[in-house]
């Protein structure tokens, strides 16, 4: 039997504190960093951790999500960190599909897919507003995507016109911010992520136009809250949506599709949609079970040192 291993935990802060607590109910002894004592380190993300896991020579496992480390896996040692790790944990079937591609056949059984989590009792689930507010978020694409929600918009405001919309992430964009307020006026207002969060109960619906999404933390949040979602069909978000139930899922770049489907969250079928959301994330998204899976890869790994 292998000794009992002390685990870092490498990331960013914010994905480090959403483990770090459930992991160490689970029995795991977890700690920020390379903290004294670490003897096994978990990396959080495909970039930067992993790449000073990989340096350090540690005992190591990887978690990969999003869709960055995958548009250049040669540059970012893809391969060379999925043949080190100890396993490898997969937050979508997009993340999934690419990590095989990029491991030899032999690895595929220390591939995992294991959800993203939330605590899903710290998030409280609200009735929709009765107005039609919409939380928009632009993704890195920024100006391609902001120009096709600003398209699909002007057409929802044909049958709409008492339209609101936060925008979440899209004041790098100054050209597309001044068309999107000609288009909206005093309707469009702007948020940071941090205010998204506090600012969701306030929406009907949450918009994720983008075309280079991951798997975003705010849609977890949006199912979390019971607030329907229309994304567009790229990578891992439209995972976070079953198409008609929970929301809508449109061909990326489709301006007619992104109105029609705003047009649906707006509509009388928002409220079951937002309570199917909310059990979607209660089956899917619970930190406890992805905190159990982790902690039983991590003790199997243990084992075997």
């Amino acid at each position: 039997m292998g000794a009992k291993m002390t685990v870092g935990l490498l990331g960013s802060q914010t994905a480090v504190m959403r483990l770090l607590t459930v992991l160490r109910s689970a029995g795991v002894d977890a700690h920020e960093g390379f903290s004294k004592g670490v003897s096994y380190v978990h990396a959080l993300d495909g970039f930067g951790a992993a790449d000073r896991a990989l340096d350090e020579g540690l005992p190591f496992s990887l978690a990969l999500s999003g869709a960055e480390v995958f548009e250049a896996p040669q540059a970012h040692r893809l391969g060379q960190k999925i043949a080190r790790a100890q396993f490898v944990l997969c937050d979508s079937h997009f993340a999934h599909s690419q990590t095989l591609l990029q491991a030899d056949p032999s690895e595929w059984g220390k591939i995992h897919l294991v959800r993203r989590g939330l605590d899903m009792s710290q998030v409280t689930p609200s009735p929709l507003p009765d107005r039609s507010h919409l939380l928009c978020v632009a993704d890195k694409s920024g100006s391609v995507s902001l120009r096709v929600l600003n398209a699909a918009l002007q057409l929802v405001l044909g049958t709409t016109p008492d339209l609101t919309v936060a925008l979440v992430g899209a004041q790098a964009f100054p050209l597309d911010e001044a068309a999107l307020r000609d288009t909206l006026g005093e309707a469009l207002s702007w948020l940071d992520a941090d205010a998204a969060k506090s600012a969701m109960s306030g929406a009907r619906a949450v918009v994720f136009p983008g075309f280079q999404e991951g798997l975003p933390d705010l849609g977890l949040q949006a199912m979390a809250v019971g607030r329907p979602m229309v994304v567009s069909q790229i990578a891992g978000a439209s995972e976070l949506v079953e198409a008609g139930v929970t929301g809508c899922v449109v061909p990326t770049g489709d301006v007619a599709g992104l109105a029609a489907a705003i047009g649906a969250v707006l509509g009388p079928e928002a409220d079951a949609m937002g309570r199917a959301a909310r059990v979607r994330a209660e089956s899917l998204h619970d930190i406890q079970r992805e905190a159990e899976t982790l902690a039983s890869l991590l003790n199997a790994a243990a084992q075997s040192a």
